[in-house]
């Protein structure tokens, strides 16, 4: 087998180890399903252009494409959505009391630090613009 044609061969079972992991992957927004979305379609359709795979190869990766983008889309499209929250700069807000005025939840302080981790540097002193679950 030629190095191109066995590169080929490996690129299609790499894109379908890509796309069953993906269907055991767990979502916690819509946007997150976004995501991975534009992750992996230019991965999937630079593969499409590749003139070493056959018919039966290309057939199958269109399916095991069109099937992983549904699946995605599907699971995504009932989550909710991140957005982002503006914090004036000039302010120093707690993170609990954040959460309680963004979700009425206080307890929900966890998460916003989890999703803003990059951002957040004291999670008593929040003075910028913050990732957050849409709530409503």
């Amino acid at each position: 087998m030629p190095d191109d044609q066995a590169a080929s061969t490996l690129r299609i079972v790499i894109l379908s180890y890509i796309a069953q992991a993906i269907s055991n992957l767990e979502f916690s927004s819509s946007s997150q399903a976004q995501d991975i979305l534009k992750e992996i379609k230019p991965i999937f359709e630079a593969q499409f252009n590749d003139q070493n795979m056959d018919v039966t190869a290309y057939n199958r990766m269109r399916r095991l494409y069109t099937k992983a983008v549904a699946d995605i889309g599907q699971r995504g499209s009932i989550l909710p959505r991140v957005v982002t929250f503006a914090i004036d700069p000039e302010d120093s807000i707690p993170l609990p009391v954040l959460a309680q005025y963004i979700y009425q939840d206080g307890s929900m302080a966890d998460d916003i630090l989890l999703r803003n981790n990059q951002t957040i540097i004291h999670p008593l002193f929040v003075n910028t613009s913050l990732e957050v679950i849409n709530n409503g």
